[in-house]
């Protein structure tokens, strides 16, 4: 019995090395077929990187539904990112690609955790402890019906390295659609009440089969309609979207779906969005007074008429003597603005005191703004109002840097968001629709995301790509910055959300800004950003008393 068992330890002896050797060298062979490894690329503490190296013999097209492949170089755990592209290729199939790595320390080199930032990315079964000089790998896969367009898709590795305890790993690509909608979603941006404006959306085929699509419904929403044109047949089609009256006020918004005969795209949905505006509309509504003051403020109205007939501001009057009052004809008819000099230290006598506006408008002739002290204590964020941002610097999603001691533009407006926050959800919209009329005039729109992939609240556990995907679906574009350790975030102090920072050429926070941007407030930011983007010399005040008169002539 003990020498047949002998012989058996030895036959499993033999067997386990020759496995062992097969092993080694189907290693040494991939090692040889790999190009030369891409030079590490490190980023400062934090600071996140964004150059991405193009890997050699990159797959640059793909029939339709072909699943991708792919070993990348060899590389040392010395490196923060690596990024392995795709190039372009069609909807529908999967993209697997291995990332091999080597232990170049002197201790044993133990994966904690492999996490992918979006569900459509799957970690497969990864090397969980690799012995000095020893090889490992993490082989990925991206389902591409989840991804749309040019995307970047991240994988975080936890290890047990004291140098580098988190390593991120990139895929990128572009994915080539059937049917590809150019732009992805309609924007009217601001509209008055008697607007008509027309929008065009071009579809092309990008498939080998002739293309039928159908509108079954050429009304949209409330205050859209549709007309579908073939231009070129079966390959390219012209969708006509036009707004028009009766509106009612505020956001606009409503989807269209064209069926189609692609069965790898039976739909295409677009988004339409659209802001009415007020005819004539008076920011803000309300006049809050902040903590006491050491030094004389000012805070400003603005009366805006978007009607077709002029309006004239006659007066402006109030119960409070010690707030002096100044009007501003910008536009005769068109848009005045009040200024409200507030004194130093000055505190609402809670007697009930107002702001009234007098026009002579036959339906609005009276607009009457109360005067309030602000119930809450300033967040921390708003005393930094007035004062020098905190030294920080970052590059966004898209490569680009910013440095809030020396901003490169006029005026930076930086919004810190959660995906999971309704506000910042009316917000982000709106804010899309501002920076298409302000980006020419040298204004930086950079949300700030402070998600927590990590939180304990499965409702607010957003990863970089979902809150991308959030983004996608709002129509909003905006540059992101992904802030999940809230570094930027605890330096700004911020506390809620939505806030947002208006930081001027000189790094200095002008202005701040919480709560939501929607309604009145969306005229109130605006004008805020007409000041800080053409600062005017302060207007000479009338004589210190409770009214202001402004005698427009006649026929203007």
């Amino acid at each position: 019995m003990k020498g047949i068992l002998s012989r058996s330890v030895t036959r499993l002896s033999f067997l386990t090395t020759a496995l062992i050797l097969i092993l080694f060298s189907s290693i040494q062979l991939i090692a040889q077929d790999a190009p030369p490894a891409t030079p590490p690329t490190t980023a400062p503490a934090g600071e996140e990187i964004t150059g991405e190296e193009e890997t050699e013999g990159l797959i640059t097209s793909t029939q339709p539904g072909e699943n991708i492949k792919g070993v990348d170089s060899l590389f040392s755990m010395d490196s923060e990112q690596m990024t392995h592209n795709f190039g372009e290729f069609w909807v529908g199939g999967l993209l697997e690609h291995t990332f091999e790595f080597t232990n170049t320390g002197t201790e044993s080199l133990e994966l904690v955790k492999v996490r992918p930032s979006c569900g459509c990315t799957l970690a497969g079964e990864f090397t969980k402890s690799v012995p000095p000089g020893g090889k490992g790998t993490i082989p990925i896969t991206v389902d591409s019906k989840r991804v749309h367009g040019q995307f970047t898709k991240s994988i975080s590795v936890q290890t047990n390295s004291r140098t580098q305890p988190n390593i991120v790993l990139r895929i990128t690509g572009t994915v080539k659609q059937y049917l590809d909608v150019q732009p992805a979603a309609a924007q009217f941006g601001q509209l008055k009440a008697n607007d008509e404006k027309t929008q065009t959306v071009k579809i092309i085929n990008q498939s080998e089969v002739a293309a039928t699509l159908t509108l079954p419904d050429p009304a949209v929403g409330k205050c859209f309609t549709a007309s579908l044109k073939e231009t070129v047949p079966g390959k390219e089609f012209e969708l006509t979207l036009q707004a028009h009256p009766p509106y009612s006020d505020g956001p606009q918004n409503a989807t269209l779906q064209l069926q189609t005969n692609i069965p790898q795209q039976p739909t295409v949905a677009i988004r339409l969005f659209a802001t009415v505006l007020p005819r004539l509309s008076l920011q803000p509504l309300s006049l809050i007074i902040p903590a006491a003051r050491a030094e004389e403020s000012t805070q400003e109205f603005k009366l805006t008429n978007n009607g077709n007939n002029p309006v004239h501001l006659l007066e402006a009057t109030t119960t409070d003597p010690k707030l002096t009052l100044t009007i501003v004809e910008d536009q005769p008819g068109q848009l005045y603005t009040v200024r409200v000099k507030i004194p130093a230290g000055y505190v609402p006598d809670g007697a009930g005191n107002t702001i009234t506006f007098r026009t002579d408008d036959p339906e609005k002739k009276q607009f009457d703004i109360p005067v309030r002290r602000n119930s809450r204590p300033p967040r921390a964020v708003e005393l930094m109002a007035g004062k020098p941002a905190p030294a920080f610097e970052f590059t966004t999603y898209t490569g680009q840097p910013f440095n809030s001691q020396s901003p490169t533009t006029p005026v930076t407006v930086l919004v810190a968001y959660a995906s999971w926050c309704p506000h910042c959800k009316r917000t982000l919209p709106e804010l899309q629709k501002i920076k298409a009329r302000y980006e020419a005039h040298g204004v930086r729109f950079i949300a700030l995301n402070l998600d927590d992939p990590e939180d304990k609240n499965p409702k607010r556990r957003f990863t970089t790509e979902t809150a991308q995907t959030v983004l996608k679906d709002m129509g909003v574009d905006l540059d992101v910055y992904f802030d999940p350790q809230r570094k930027v975030g605890q330096l700004l102090k911020i506390e809620s959300f939505p806030t947002i920072l208006m930081i001027d050429h000189q790094g200095q926070i002008d202005r701040v800004i919480t709560g939501a941007i929607t309604g009145p407030r969306v005229q109130e930011f605006t004008n805020q950003l007409d000041q800080m983007l053409n600062p005017q010399p302060a207007a000479t005040s009338a004589p210190a008393s409770a009214s202001v008169t402004v005698t427009t002539p006649s026929g203007s």
